[in-house]
């Protein structure tokens, strides 16, 4: 489902004429992290501490995906 969703969403940005997405995902979701590398997105770096979640600090993954015309 996420594979199917995701190719949506991708060509749904690229008609809205979007070039660039990013976003970022828990350093643990694997699947999320897997999914976002099987559509193109590339880890670009971690926000140590980024945000604090049931009184622990939790580290993110930073993901971006440029959106070439014909891909």
């Amino acid at each position: 489902m996420g594979d199917a969703l995701m190719t949506v969403f991708l060509q749904a940005c690229r008609s809205a004429g979007l070039t660039k997405l990013v976003s970022r995902i828990f350093s643990e979701n694997t699947a999320s992290r897997a999914l976002c590398a099987r559509h193109g997105f590339r880890e670009v770096g971690t926000y140590r501490n980024h945000a604090r979640l049931e009184g622990h600090w939790r580290d993110v993954v930073i993901v971006e995906r440029l959106l070439e015309e014909n891909s």
